[in-house]
């Protein structure tokens, strides 16, 4: 009976647990437990978030090594945008990043608030915001909106390879 029980209590908290890429692998949290841990992402998480749970399995999976992973995926991805934007064969050639007729736009060159809402999109969706009752939520549509607008992003594809690529 008793092992039944403890069967059906891990059942609930599978599904009523906040998750992070669709696995359960992550606990709500306030700021005050996490933000020592975060020095890149934690000032823009002034909410209950779904973090990394401290785990013996995986040690490296833990909320410091994923801000770390974030910030230097952050920088690495603003660098090599910046490089595109100013790649001077790209332009004579006529080709945007990916190899297509067309110019590159200039978004992250000398424009911090595509940079601060790319941050924030790779934030938000990394440490998502948990309701009142310990259950991840999605994240905003505002989010991308605003990255899109920041960014003067005209079509969503752009956002989606970024994604694959995030993930």
């Amino acid at each position: 009976m008793r092992g039944l029980l403890l069967l059906v209590l891990g059942a609930l908290r599978g599904l009523l647990a906040c998750r992070i890429m669709g696995a359960s692998t992550g606990e709500c949290q306030t700021p005050s437990v996490f933000l020592q841990y975060m020095p890149f992402c934690g000032p823009l998480l002034q909410y209950t978030a779904c973090i990394p749970e401290a785990q013996t399995i995986w040690y490296n999976h833990s909320v410091k090594s994923k801000d770390l992973f974030l910030s230097q995926m952050y920088q690495k991805l603003v660098k090599q945008r910046e490089y595109f934007e100013q790649d001077v064969d790209l332009n004579n050639a006529k080709r945007d990043e990916w190899g297509n007729t067309g110019e590159i736009v200039p978004r992250f060159t000398e424009n911090r608030d595509c940079q601060d809402a790319f941050r924030n999109y790779m934030c938000w969706l990394n440490f998502p915001r948990c309701d009142d009752a310990g259950v991840s939520l999605v994240m905003c549509r505002s989010v991308c909106e605003n990255y899109f607008k920041a960014c003067m992003v005209q079509t969503r594809s752009n956002l989606l390879s970024l994604t694959r690529r995030l993930h």
